[in-house]
């Protein structure tokens, strides 16, 4: 079983929130200073209902996780048990790393 979510970068997912952004507010004649928000509202709530694809890619891609985690082959979930530990705690290093620097900072 192959992962369900291409990786992509912050400014990609930027750049494409952007680009559909500009799409929505021209196919709906809309002027350009319309706010984002407004377009990513639900339709139930007077929006547009155009998600953004930040939202939609860490939907698909905590989808995508524990549909790992529950895979039936123990090595499958073994594997992506793994992979998320090592993430984690390299995380909590950099955490770690970054509230000890601004305290460093914080008292010079």
């Amino acid at each position: 079983m192959a992962f369900a979510v291409t990786p992509c970068s912050y400014p990609d997912l930027d750049k494409w929130d952007a680009m559909i952004g500009r799409v929505v507010k021209s196919k709906h004649n809309l002027w350009r200073s319309t706010l984002t928000a407004m377009i990513r509202e639900d339709v139930h709530c007077f929006g547009l209902g155009a998600p953004s694809i930040y939202v939609e890619y860490h939907r698909r891609s905590a989808v995508a996780l524990v549909t790992s985690l529950e895979d039936p082959s123990e090595r499958h979930q073994f594997v992506t048990m793994h992979l998320l530990t090592h993430q984690v705690a390299q995380l909590k290093a950099l955490a770690t790393t970054f509230l000890s620097t601004r305290e460093e900072r914080r008292y010079q």
